[in-house]
C-alpha cells in the first residue's frame, strides 16, 4: 500500500494508488493523525468495493443481477438464469473484479464452461450462457460497475445442435389405444394439435366453443398460470374431427367423475394439474409402450407430420411460432416410412395415420 503524504500547499492529505491499471486519489483536509487515519479509511472502503462498484468481485455483483432479473422477468426465466450462472459462469469468474474482466475472459467462459468442452454442450446451452453474460454486463454497465459491454462474443462453430425428438407413427398409434391412464387425453391433444404441454394442461372448458379452441394461458412446471411462452402463444385452432372426438371423450370422462371445475384436463380432484406430476405419469406410460421421449416430443411429432400437408405459415399459426421461426428446419425431422400427402388438412393426415 502507498503511503499518504501531506500536501502543504493545498493543506490536505493525499493517498495516490494504482489498482487494476487505474489511478485513484483519496484526500482529507483534517490535519494530523485524524486526517491520516481518514484518508486510509477511505482507501480501505474503496479497495473493498464499498464506494466504487467496479472493484466488486463478480460473486458480489451476481446476487444483485439476479434480483434485477427477478424484477423484470418471470419465475421460470429467473430459475434458468440462476442455474446457468451457478453451473457455467460463476465457477470461472466469481473472484474476478467486475470492472477488470475483459471480453476475452467472457469468451473463455463460453468456450470452456465449468471445465466442460464446447463440443459436449449443445448450441442452445452455449447460446444461453452467452445471452446471460450479455444480460449481466448490461446490468453492470447500467449500475456503474462496468464501463462498456463486451463486443463480439460468439458461440463456437464446434457447438452441436441437438435435434428435436419425435415419436414414430407406429408409436403414436399406441397413444390412441384404449387406456385407463388419467392424462392420456391430454397427451392425445398434444399430438393432434401441436400444443405445448403447459398449454394443454392450462385449457379450460370455456376455451372450446363450437369446435374452436382458444389458447389463452399455460401452466408452468410448478402449476402456476402464465400467459404462455411468447406473444404468439395466444391463438385459435379450428379442431379437426380426431381432436374434437378426444375433447368430447375427455368431457364425458370428467363429467362422469362428477368433476365440475373449469379445467379440461384436471387432476383426480378436479383442480389444475401440476405438469411435473403429469410428466411422471407420462414417463411410466411412455416406458410401458417402448419409447423414451418427453411429452414435448408430441408437439415435434405433430409438426413433422404436417410438414408435407401444410404451408409453413399455416403450421406457425397453429403451433404459435413467430414469422421468423424456421419451424420446419427446427422441428421437421424425417418420419420413418412417411408417405407424401397431397392434402393439406389435419383431419386427412390423422385419418390416414390412425385409421
Amino acid at each position: 500500500m502507498a503511503t499518504p503524504r501531506w500536501d502543504e500547499k493545498n493543506k490536505k492529505w493525499i493517498l495516490s494508488v494504482m489498482v487494476d491499471r487505474k489511478r485513484k486519489e483519496f484526500t482529507s483536509t483534517a490535519p494530523g493523525r485524524s486526517g491520516l487515519a481518514d484518508v486510509r479509511k477511505k482507501y480501505q472502503k474503496w479497495i473493498l468495493g464499498e464506494t466504487d462498484k467496479s472493484h466488486w468481485r463478480i460473486e458480489k455483483c451476481w446476487p444483485l443481477f439476479l434480483e434485477d432479473v427477478k424484477a423484470r422477468s418471470g419465475a421460470d426465466n429467473y430459475r434458468v438464469v440462476k442455474q446457468i450462472g451457478e453451473l457455467y459462469i460463476l465457477p470461472k469468474v466469481k473472484m474476478v473484479r467486475v470492472g477488470a474482466i475483459s471480453t476475452a475472459d467472457w469468451q473463455k467462459v463460453i468456450n470452456n464452461t465449468h471445465g466442460t468442452k464446447v463440443y459436449d454442450l449443445s448450441k442452445k446451452t452455449l447460446s444461453n450462457v452467452r445471452g446471460i453474460i450479455v444480460s449481466f454486463c448490461t446490468y453492470a454497465t447500467r449500475d456503474g460497475m462496468m464501463d462498456a459491454l463486451p463486443i463480439g462474443l460468439y458461440v463456437p462453430k464446434s457447438a452441436q445442435s441437438i435435434g428435436k425428438e419425435i415419436i414414430q407413427p407406429d408409436q403414436l398409434k399406441s397413444i390412441f389405444e384404449p387406456s385407463d391412464e388419467w392424462y392420456v387425453n391430454a397427451w392425445r391433444i398434444m399430438a393432434l394439435t401441436g400444443l405445448r404441454p403447459g398449454e394443454v394442461y392450462g385449457l379450460q372448458r370455456d376455451d372450446i366453443k363450437n369446435g374452436l379452441l382458444t389458447v389463452r394461458r399455460s401452466l408452468n412446471n410448478r402449476g402456476i398460470v402464465t400467459d404462455g411462452k411468447n406473444k404468439n402463444a395466444h391463438r385459435e385452432i379450428l379442431l379437426h374431427k380426431f381432436a374434437q372426438d378426444v375433447i368430447d371423450a375427455q368431457l364425458s370422462k370428467i363429467n362422469a367423475k362428477g368433476l365440475i371445475g373449469p379445467w379440461l384436463f384436471p387432476n383426480h380432484q378436479g383442480d389444475s394439474v401440476i405438469p411435473n406430476v403429469a410428466y411422471k405419469r407420462w414417463k411410466l406410460f411412455a416406458t410401458s409402450h417402448g419409447f423414451y421421449v418427453p411429452p414435448y416430443s408430441l408437439r415435434h411429432t405433430f409438426i413433422s407430420l404436417m410438414k408435407n400437408d401444410m404451408p409453413s405459415e399455416m403450421v406457425k399459426m397453429i403451433v404459435g411460432h413467430s414469422e421468423s421461426m424456421d419451424t420446419f428446419g427446427v422441428y421437421g425431422k424425417k418420419v420413418s416410412g412417411e408417405l407424401k400427402r397431397s392434402q393439406k388438412v389435419m383431419n386427412v393426415t390423422f385419418k390416414k395415420l390412425l385409421k
